[in-house]
């Protein structure tokens, strides 16, 4: 899967064999900043102050991940710890 994260806050995942777009996922408010993927899960980091869990497979929400007070920049899933981090302009790392 090849995943493109965009100013206008959707995502969109393409087949990298075929080249065909897929699916668009619609959550986020604001641009993509960040993503990270393991397995189907997806984790996509915005402006909109959010971290959203993606499954890619169902193309899916899973869940929202909120308590940034500025833009979060980075996301980085842990599957070995069953966690997500996530830094933000606000100077914070969380961990869910």
């Amino acid at each position: 899967t090849l995943v493109l994260g965009l100013w206008d806050g959707y995502i969109h995942l393409y087949n990298v064999a075929t080249g065909k777009h897929y699916s668009r996922l619609v959550g986020h408010k604001y641009r993509i900043n960040e993503f990270d993927m393991a397995g189907t899960l997806l984790a996509s980091a915005s402006s909109d102050k959010t971290v959203k869990l993606w499954n890619t497979s169902s193309c899916e929400p899973v869940c929202t991940m909120k308590g940034h007070s500025m833009m979060v920049n980075a996301v980085q899933i842990a599957p070995h710890l069953g966690m997500v981090f996530a830094g933000s302009k606000d100077k914070t790392v969380r961990c869910w």
